[in-house]
């Protein structure tokens, strides 16, 4: 049985006070379909999950190549990284090299927590 650390275990989306209203959020969409694209509807969801108020999360859409700068990430407590019906390893999106990128770049960031959700089919 593997024995954690708590400390090294705790997240910010655990209530909205143990999060501060000075720490920031990106939010990197991955989907363009519609039907969870529309009126914002992942983004609510996950900052009603998480418990920190929607005007915390910056949204960067990366279908459309919109990410957030290697200097950008360091003013960001965590990164939320949707789920997509697009798959991973579908060289075909010209979209994906550049996430890759963000993701390595925020791997290298200690202090900066990502939660990556489902991503393909």
């Amino acid at each position: 049985m593997a024995v954690h650390d708590s400390a090294a275990m705790t997240s910010p989306c655990t209530s909205e006070s143990s999060f501060p209203s000075s720490m920031r959020v990106a939010y990197i969409e991955t989907e363009d379909l519609p039907k969870w694209t529309a009126d914002q509807f992942m983004l609510r969801s996950y900052a009603k999950t998480c418990r920190i108020p929607l005007s915390q999360w910056d949204s960067f859409d990366a279908t459309k190549g919109e990410l957030p700068t290697a200097t950008q990430l360091r003013d960001y407590a965590c990164i939320c990284i949707t789920g997509s019906h697009y798959n991973v390893s579908d060289a075909g999106l010209p979209w994906l090299a550049p996430l890759f990128q963000m993701i390595r770049e925020a791997a290298a960031l200690p202090s900066l927590r990502v939660l990556a959700i489902c991503f393909g089919c």
